[in-house]
């Protein structure tokens, strides 16, 4: 069976013998295409979820799968998942955990439950420090000595967003620009701030500290090599 999703909303229809999931995909283009809706759409072959299982299982056949439902939390998509066997991993940890935690480990059932949280505890305590080691006056580009490869690893693997704060306050008078942060690499990763429409004056001189604010654990990581860039 084949369902295609417009609009948010998720239609499944079972295909005669002979037709596809790109007769379907076809035969949606032409229906949208003669109307005044032009919104995107998805096509769903719902054929092709056992497959990739089967194929899971045959590669990897002692790791049990947890399907990630914050990636398609459709209906069809979960009850069919449910069907072949495979487990979830639910986004809202505490909505699930904790009712599980009451039914089969009750507070008095003496099992002592732990958790290894660390970036929970820690990210907003730390304000990390930079230096400007460098600008680039005609794109106004900054390059601090610290980047994704190093402390700001997070924006790398966890997606942390990081707000700029210069450490001396500009003059009221002093006129700001559009402007973005970069590591010391000169990788194309390296890219700390993508765009700040009101950062601070580009007369600020190299040698000016300052001080981002970003999610972070304990600034002793390891070191890591940015990747080759050729």
């Amino acid at each position: 069976n084949v369902g295609f999703l417009l609009d948010s909303k998720l239609d499944w229809h079972f295909l005669d013998e002979g037709f596809t999931a790109n007769d379907i995909l076809d035969q949606k283009i032409n229906e949208v295409s003669s109307s005044d809706d032009k919104d995107a759409f998805y096509v769903a072959d719902l054929g092709d979820i056992p497959k990739k299982h089967l194929r899971w299982l045959d590669a990897l056949p002692r790791v049990t799968p947890f399907y990630a439902v914050k990636c398609n939390d459709s209906r069809t998509i979960v009850r069919t998942l449910a069907a072949i066997g495979t487990g979830f991993d639910c986004a809202k940890i505490t909505s699930v955990i904790n009712p599980a935690l009451d039914k089969y480990f009750p507070s008095d059932s003496g099992v002592r439950i732990i958790a290894e949280p660390g970036r929970y505890y820690v990210a907003s305590a730390f304000t990390l420090a930079v230096n400007i080691i460098e600008s680039s006056e005609q794109t106004f580009m900054y390059y601090v000595n610290d980047g994704v490869y190093g402390s700001f690893n997070c924006i790398l693997y966890d997606h942390a967003h990081v707000k700029p704060l210069l450490q001396k306050r500009p003059k009221p008078d002093e006129k700001y620009y559009s402007s973005s942060i970069w590591g010391p690499t000169c990788a194309s990763l390296d890219r700390i701030v993508e765009r700040c429409n009101r950062m601070w004056a580009i007369g600020c001189s190299l040698r000016t500290w300052v001080l981002t604010l970003l999610l972070l654990l304990l600034p002793s990581m390891d070191s890591r090599v940015p990747p080759s860039t050729m």
